[in-house]
């Protein structure tokens, strides 16, 4: 088999782009959330907390990654 042109790194597949819907809701999430944990979390582990909120939203409504 010949090599492959380019770069043969793996690649992850591409998220698709956001919707507007979701782009604010995610935005009204994190006002919520940093309403909520103000002095408590840094943005960093806010923006994890709305990245694992969506993965599992997302998980649910369409049956990927469960067990």
């Amino acid at each position: 088999m010949p090599p492959k042109k380019g770069n043969d790194k793996e690649h992850a597949d591409k998220k698709p782009a956001k919707t507007d819907k979701q782009k604010k809701a995610e935005a009204e999430m994190m006002k919520n959330l940093t309403t909520q944990y103000n002095g408590v979390l840094s943005p960093d582990d806010l923006k994890g907390m709305i990245i694992v909120i969506f993965l599992i939203r997302h998980s649910n409504q369409t049956g990927c990654y469960r067990n």
